[in-house]
Order: structure tokens, then C-alpha cells, then sequence
């Protein structure tokens, strides 16, 4: 005879502290990642082609943008 499998049992290894912030870790990182290198394109791009004020504008919609992808990965899928 053969048990069913129990789900909450297979679920119990996502719930340990450790992983939860590893988890949480990564997110962070992924983030700041995003934020950081987008910023850093549209500041570039804008002040190679616009100049000091092309530079805060476009560095302000690539903090934007990466905001976004930063907060929700699941954006590059679609």
C-alpha cells in the first residue's frame, strides 16, 4: 500500500528561512541591478545625443523602466 503524497510536504523546503532569504536576497540584487544599469544607459545615451539635459531626462525614464522590470522580472517574458 502506498501513501498519497501529502502536497504541504513537498512545499515545506520553500518555506525555510534560509532559502526565503536567499530568496529575498536575489530580489534585492536583481533590483539595484536593474535600476543601476538603466539609469546608467539612459544617462549615457542622453548625453551622447542631447547633452547635460538629455542626460537627466533620459537617465530619469531609465530609473523608471528599470523600476519597473526591477520590481516585476516576469515583464521581460512577455
Amino acid at each position: 500500500m502506498s501513501e498519497t503524497p501529502d502536497p504541504g510536504k513537498n512545499a515545506e523546503w520553500r518555506r525555510s528561512p534560509k532559502l526565503t532569504k536567499i530568496w529575498i536576497s536575489m530580489r534585492i540584487s536583481w533590483f539595484l541591478i536593474c535600476v543601476v544599469v538603466a539609469t546608467t544607459v539612459g544617462a549615457l545615451y542622453g548625453y551622447e545625443t542631447y547633452g547635460w539635459f538629455g542626460a537627466v531626462g533620459t537617465s530619469l525614464l531609465g530609473l523608471i523602466l528599470g523600476t519597473i522590470v526591477g520590481a516585476a522580472p516576469q515583464i521581460l517574458l512577455m
